[in-house]
């Protein structure tokens, strides 16, 4: 055996690094599949790397995710080239140890990426406090002209270009701490305590072509957002990656966060983008109480919200290339880790049932069954709006 080990020791060096990453990714599988050990996880383990290596990288001026993307995947290509060359050339034990390294280093990504996010997948849900009492469909009525009204009276105090799209007067930075003070307000031991600064991507103009706004990628502690997307959604989608680095790793999580964060802004730019980003959550809500109520408050929306909503989805159909690939690996990785795809970043709305009555002479029994969304806005109006 040590004569073997002698002869073959690089070999064996990658039989053990590859030992090693199996056996701590099957910790990690271990450990995610308990919710209590996830959750303790998260908030400890999680939470401490996010503050070593976060307040490490934050002085690095750049996306080091980006960079650390193309040298992953430029190592990868390199291996592989050399070990077919080495094979046509009937170098055998060399081509084998260069190929050998493409699944080590995947392997290795894929064990770290578990430890230091995937976890956090199956910890418990975000600790909401809702107003949880039924309400008539008059006071619901009430809920959804109030913010339908917020929506446009803030709409008009804001200015536009000429294309549609709202002008922020904050630059990437300021915007980033406007934000981290936003959130701030709002403390949790669901939260991890740590808000990481947000940082610019690097190639904007790739993650447009494959439909991505933001991401949070946990190996290198960094939220980094893609700012050639429309103003109106930038600061939301800069909340739901701080919501990421704050510990809430499913996409619907994070989504629920930048807009409990977003809709009680006094900002106005971001509760815009908020609105911007949710509303059609209230317009369902109205769609369930009356078609007629839904046409009234979708049309009596202001020219510059049509405006902007027209430029948005001007501005998405551009980027259609390489959308359909950006889309599938999306969900692959959200099927991986959360077993959902991207339907997950949307409210799926309330839903209605309809019982017949006991007494045939009146009308039927109409149960409005409100989303989570939806409960943020009314408990929102309540004022009992709040996290654990």
């Amino acid at each position: 055996m040590k004569k073997w080990i002698k002869n073959n020791t690089y070999f064996f060096v990658q039989l053990c690094v590859t030992l090693f990453f199996l056996i701590l990714l099957v910790v990690f599988l271990c450990i995610r599949s308990s919710v209590a050990a996830s959750e303790w996880w998260t908030r400890h383990a999680i939470s401490d790397y996010l503050y070593l290596f976060g307040n490490m990288n934050r002085w690095l001026p750049f996306s080091v995710t980006e960079v650390l993307i193309v040298l992953f995947v430029v190592a990868l290509i390199v291996l592989l080239v050399m070990g077919i060359v080495k094979l046509c050339k009937k170098k055998w034990k060399t081509a084998l140890h260069l190929l050998v390294f493409i699944p080590i280093l995947a392997l290795g990504a894929v064990a770290w990426y578990y430890g230091s996010a995937g976890i956090a997948y199956n910890r418990e849900e975000v600790p909401l406090i809702l107003y949880e009492e039924d309400l008539s469909e008059e006071e619901l009525e009430e809920i959804v002209r109030y913010f339908a009204n917020d929506y446009n009276e803030i709409s008009e105090q804001l200015e536009y270009n000429e294309e549609g799209d709202v002008i922020l007067p904050y630059t990437f930075d300021e915007l980033n701490d406007i934000l981290i003070e936003e959130y701030s307000k709002y403390e949790s031991d669901y939260l991890s305590n740590n808000i990481l600064d947000l940082k610019e991507m690097v190639f904007p103009w790739f993650f447009c072509e494959i439909g991505i706004t933001g991401m949070f990628f946990s190996i290198t502690t960094e939220s980094i957002v893609n700012t050639m997307q429309p103003n109106a959604s930038l600061p939301f989608t800069m909340l739901h990656e701080l919501s990421h680095s704050r510990g809430c790793m499913r996409e619907y999580d994070a989504q629920l966060m930048a807009t409990f964060v977003a809709i009680q802004s006094d900002n106005i730019y971001v509760r815009y983008s908020g609105y911007f980003s949710t509303m059609y959550s209230m317009f369902n809500l109205a769609s369930a109480i009356s078609s007629s109520l839904y046409s009234e408050l979708y049309n009596a929306r202001t020219p510059q919200i049509k405006a902007n909503v027209a430029y948005n989805n001007n501005f998405w159909d551009q980027y259609t290339l390489f959308e359909d690939i950006g889309t599938w690996f999306n969900d692959l990785y959200l099927k991986w880790f959360s077993h959902t795809d991207t339907s997950d970043y949307h409210d799926p709305g309330s839903s209605v049932t309809v019982e017949p009555s006991e007494n045939p002479q009146e009308p039927p029994k109409k149960t409005i069954t409100l989303s989570t969304y939806q409960k943020m806005y009314v408990s929102l109006y309540m004022g009992v709006l709040d996290i654990e």
